[in-house]
């Protein structure tokens, strides 16, 4: 399938071997080399040069490269499937946008198994982001594919840290003010813990159930052993604010996500798989640094209960980062004993391959 460029804005110029052996510092094979000009030349031609250049910043980086080539390989898998262009359309906002990378993996992993697999298949009005099964006339089993709701999470746990850890810097001049927030806060708990700070409460001080704070000298870092990471574990969220001045301000927040986060996540992405046909939800936590896929296992399943979530037959947590050898990932399959329609032997064998391929 040929993809017809639309709306692209900047330089629509082709890359040169030059160019990629430049951006990657030279550090690819000459076979490499002919493999990323191919991906940079097929993405440019679809989403114009300028999507690739935003990508880079100006880096020059090997493993940006690299990450370009396992994008495009995935890519090349799934372009010729029936309604991939609901894919093209999303992406031309930029790589990361949209959770469509996480989509894309997930579609090619599946192809490269051998499964049979339909993209955004429309059901009771519901429109999940693909089934496949193992054979033609064997049964489907649906899944949604979310990157988005980590990134909304984390982008709401940053906002909250944020005005957090501003007020907590400003009140506490001259020290190294610490707050440990012990799950995800509602709005308007987080106006309490505003009003709390406010208030002054002594180190150590909890307001109940929600934060605790500590004040330690302002040169004091944070670390493994930290008071803040004795009070909140992983999987979490962390900021520092430093502000400029006499005396010098500084706080510090810690944010655990809680089963209050595995509950939103769940929620939401549950809504698009069939009740009463086998389905499961990849979550892709790239985008969330330090949060390990084994640190939410625990997370989801106590979310996973005998009268909660029983169309979700797993949940596949997985985590992708680029490196100087190439695309990296891991993942956690957490199988729910509770589903109303559990996923069979042999697709969880198959998908099992797709995410947790034989060393």
């Amino acid at each position: 399938m040929r993809f017809v460029r639309k709306g692209c804005i900047g330089n629509n110029m082709t890359y040169s071997i030059r160019e990629i052996a430049d951006l990657s510092i030279n550090q690819l094979s000459n076979e490499e080399l002919n493999e990323a000009l191919a991906a940079f030349s097929g993405f440019s031609e679809i989403f114009g040069r300028t999507w690739i250049d935003v990508y880079f910043q100006g880096v020059r980086s090997p493993v940006f490269t690299r990450s370009i080539m396992a994008m495009w390989s995935d890519f090349e898998l799934i372009r010729s499937l029936p309604n991939v262009e609901n894919v093209v359309d999303r992406w031309r906002y930029g790589i990361r946008g949209q959770g469509v990378i996480a989509e894309v993996r997930t579609f090619a992993q599946f192809v490269r198994v051998g499964l049979e697999i339909e993209l955004f298949p429309l059901m009771h009005k519901r429109v999940p982001d693909g089934r496949i099964r193992t054979a033609a006339g064997s049964p489907w089993t649906y899944f949604e594919v979310s990157q988005r709701a980590m990134s909304e999470l984390k982008a709401y746990a940053e906002k909250v840290m944020m005005r957090v850890s501003q007020v907590a810097a400003e009140l506490n001049p001259g020290v190294h003010a610490k707050i440990a927030i012990l799950r995800v806060p509602e709005e308007f708990e987080v106006d309490a813990i505003l009003e709390w700070l406010k208030s002054g409460p002594h180190s150590g001080v909890e307001l109940q159930g929600l934060a605790v704070l500590a004040r330690e000298p302002i040169e004091t870092g944070v670390n493994d052993g930290d008071v803040l990471y004795q009070h909140v574990g992983q999987p979490r969220f962390f900021t520092t604010t430093i502000a400029s001045g006499l005396p010098a301000k500084k706080a510090s927040v810690a944010m655990a996500v809680s089963d209050v986060g595995a509950k939103n996540m769940l929620d939401k992405e549950a809504q698009q798989i069939p009740a009463n046909e086998p389905g499961f939800l990849v979550f892709d936590l790239s985008s969330v640094i330090g949060s390990g896929s084994k640190d939410w296992r625990s997370l989801i399943e106590r979310r996973l209960q005998p009268n909660v979530h029983t169309r979700v037959g797993a949940v596949i947590l997985t985590e992708c980062y680029g490196s100087a050898k190439g695309r990296q990932s891991k993942s956690e399959i957490v199988v729910n004993p509770h589903a109303t329609s559990p996923i069979g032997a042999d697709m969880r064998e198959k998908i099992e391959r797709a995410f947790i391929p034989e060393s």
